[in-house]
C-alpha cells in the first residue's frame, strides 16, 4: 500500500514508497519499494496524504499492446484500463497492493485470456468481477479470473437469468462455447456498495443506456468507471426499449454530482481521462439540443457507427413529450 507521508531528514526530503509515489512540487511520479531522496534544501512537500487521488496524469506510462487488438490505454498503481480494438471496448481492473476488481472484461477468447495473464504477471488475485450493465458486451468472463463472485445490480441480474438466450445471443460464433457457458452468471449486489477487502466502491444505478444500469465510484480515488455512460466516443443511447431520452437525462442527471467530484473517468467505450464533469455537459447539451431542437452538432455524430445512433435519437425525440 502507499505511505502517506515524506520526512525531512539531514540529507533532505525522504519519501517512503510503497508502489509509487506522486511529489507535487516536482510534478512527477517515483516507483520503486525504498525510499526516495530528495536533494537537501529541496521545498518539496512531497506527500501527506496525497494517497493515489491524484496519479491520473501518469507521465511514464505508454499504451502497450497485449495481443493484436487489445491494449492496455491507461495504467497507474491501482486502475489498469484494457481496451479492445473492437468498439474501443473498455475492462478496467481496480487494483490493491494484492487483489483485484475486474469490471466488464470482453471481448475475444485471446484478449479475454490476456487479462488474467496480465494480472498474474503483476502477482494479484481476482477477488470479484462487476458487470455494469445486462449487455452482452459487459456480462464476458474468462475462468483463469477465478470462480468469483461476478456483481451487478440485482434488476441486471434478475433479466440475465430470465432473458439468457437473448442477451447472449450476438456472442453465438464470435467467441468459443466454454465462455459463452459462463458469461451471464451474475451475483446480485446487496445495497449500494461493493462487499469487498478494497476501498469503498459505491453503484449508482439508474435506468439510461440500459435499465438498470450502474456506474462505479471509488470515492477516496475519485475515480468513476461510468459503464455506457460519459464517452468521448459514442453519443447518449438508450439501447433498450425500456429505456428513452427523457428517462436517460433522468440517469444522466443522477450521475451529476459524481462527474463533478470524479478525478477520472473510464467508460464503456472511448478513452478514459480527467473531464468527467465536461463529458457530462456534452452529454446533457447534446440530449437537450435532440429532444428540443431537433438537430444537434455534437461532433461524436461523425464516429463510427454514431450516424445511425444519431437518427434513431431524433427519431425517438421527436416522440418524445417534452419536445
Amino acid at each position: 500500500m502507499l505511505h502517506d507521508f515524506c520526512s525531512k531528514t539531514n540529507k533532505g526530503w525522504q519519501c517512503a514508497i510503497g508502489l509509487d509515489f506522486f511529489c507535487p512540487s516536482k510534478n512527477r511520479f517515483f516507483f520503486g519499494n525504498s525510499p526516495q531522496n530528495y536533494p537537501k534544501g529541496s521545498e518539496s512537500r512531497c506527500g501527506f496524504a496525497q494517497k493515489r487521488l491524484i496519479l491520473w496524469e501518469n507521465p511514464f506510462f505508454q499504451p502497450t499492446n497485449l495481443t493484436k487488438k487489445l491494449k492496455i490505454i491507461y495504467r497507474d498503481n491501482a486502475v489498469t484500463v484494457f481496451q479492445s480494438a473492437l468498439f474501443q471496448t473498455n475492462s478496467t481492473v481496480v487494483q490493491t497492493e494484492d487483489l483485484v476488481l475486474v469490471v466488464d472484461p470482453n471481448w475475444d477468447a485471446d484478449e479475454l485470456a490476456a487479462i488474467p495473464q496480465d494480472l498474474a504477471d503483476m502477482g494479484v488475485t481476482c477477488v470479484a468481477g462487476l458487470a455494469t450493465h445486462l449487455h452482452y458486451d459487459h456480462v464476458m468472463w474468462h475462468p483463469d479470473l477465478g470462480d468469483v463472485p461476478r456483481w451487478s445490480t440485482p434488476g441486471t441480474v434478475r433479466i440475465t437469468r430470465e432473458q439468457r438466450a437473448e442477451v447472449l445471443a450476438p456472442l453465438l460464433g464470435d467467441i468459443p462455447d466454454d465462455l459463452i457457458e459462463i458469461a451471464g452468471h451474475l451475483t446480485p449486489i446487496a445495497g449500494t456498495e461493493l462487499d469487498w477487502r478494497g476501498p469503498k466502491a459505491i453503484v449508482h444505478e439508474h435506468d439510461a443506456h440500459a435499465v438498470h444500469h450502474l456506474a462505479l465510484e471509488i470515492p477516496d480515488w475519485g475515480l468513476l468507471v461510468s459503464g455506457d455512460m460519459l464517452s468521448d466516443a459514442e453519443l447518449p443511447y438508450p439501447d433498450d426499449d425500456d429505456t428513452d431520452l427523457v428517462r436517460y437525462r433522468e440517469g444522466l442527471d443522477s450521475l451529476q454530482e459524481v462527474a463533478r467530484r470524479s478525478r477520472y473517468v473510464v467508460p464503456g467505450h472511448g478513452t478514459s481521462g480527467t473531464d468527467a464533469m465536461a463529458r457530462w455537459d456534452a452529454d446533457r447539451r447534446y440530449l437537450d439540443d435532440v429532444v428540443e431542437k431537433g438537430a444537434s452538432d455534437d461532433p461524436r455524430i461523425q464516429n463510427d457507427e454514431q450516424p445511425e445512433m444519431h437518427a434513431k435519437n431524433l427519431e425517438r425525440g421527436s416522440r418524445t413529450p417534452h419536445r
